[in-house]
């Protein structure tokens, strides 16, 4: 069944790939429209900002990262190869800074990083991309459980999780057991680090809301960091979270501006530790390219 979603997938980023720069654009519109609108539509100035759980959201964007970076270590393992932490942690923060480019740079560059530790060229890809399912599918889990209640909710929650045992599996059968445990575990952990930003994020922008709902919009937040047909998936996070809040009857302006709060700081966090790695690194020793 991966395998049919990793041919499905081709032939719908081969679409995407010639209408890519009209994408990039009206996604860019979206996204800057969409901030403006939601400043103005919540009176909301940069001084009235709550410091303290800007403060909380900025202490969580270390964490994000090194989970990223112990996730991308886990990829490599998958591929029965070894990456190590330093290394890991470079490419999965350049690969967040590279998806603010019209390309889909990001899931290219964890791809080179598996290749430079040993992986076949398509294995990368495969490994990479399905890495990716599993964190959409669990997100769908928690945000669906949390949007709807009675058998709809239990549905949805054993639906995901019938799906990331699927995904599990195959990740075991190249792999190990304890390697696909592992990567469930430093998912969950993700989307549990997720919803806690999300969570600040809302309370930074003075729209406090309970931590059930900042589940729901976790899955809006990583819909725009799976998509890659726009740069960092650009606006397509905010808009989805505005559709969220309109459904449960919430702020649409504040969802969006709390998950564009919550991107801006995980690339600027992303950028520093990027910069600071390519800074100390002989670049020569390390390949960017997909090749093999």
């Amino acid at each position: 069944m991966i395998d049919k979603v990793l041919s499905t997938f081709s032939v719908v980023r081969a679409w995407l790939k010639i209408r890519r720069k009209s994408i990039v654009i009206v996604f860019a519109l979206i996204f800057v429209c969409g901030i403006s609108y939601s400043l103005l539509a919540l009176d909301l100035k940069v001084g009235e900002l709550n410091a303290a759980a800007l403060g909380a959201v900025i202490c969580f964007v270390p964490l994000s990262i090194l989970f990223n970076t112990a996730e991308l270590q886990l990829c490599a393992k998958a591929a029965n190869q070894k990456l190590r932490f330093k290394e890991a942690l470079g490419y999965s923060t350049t690969a967040t800074i590279a998806n603010l480019l019209p390309v889909p740079a990001g899931m290219l560059i964890r791809g080179s990083a598996l290749v430079s530790s040993g992986a076949k060229v398509g294995q990368a890809g495969a490994i990479i991309l399905v890495a990716a399912i599993m964190w959409l599918v669990m997100a769908i889990g928690i945000s669906g459980f949390f949007l709807t209640d009675g058998w709809t909710a239990g549905t949805i929650a054993a639906t995901s999780s019938v799906a990331t045992v699927i995904i599990s599996n195959w990740i075991a059968n190249r792999s190990s057991i304890g390697t696909s445990i592992s990567f469930v575990g430093v998912r969950a952990a993700m989307l549990a680090i997720l919803i806690v930003r999300l969570y600040f994020c809302f309370l930074a922008i003075n729209a406090a809301i309970a931590f059930e709902e900042a589940a729901i919009y976790a899955v809006a937040g990583i819909a725009g960091t799976a998509v890659t047909i726009v740069p960092a998936g650009l606006g397509i996070a905010e808009g989805f979270g505005a559709m969220l809040a309109e459904a449960i009857g919430s702020a649409p302006a504040a969802a969006f501006l709390a998950l564009g709060l919550n991107r801006i700081l995980g690339l600027l966090g992303s950028g520093v530790i990027a910069t600071f790695f390519w800074l100390k690194t002989d670049r020569s020793s390390v390949s960017l390219g997909m090749s093999s």
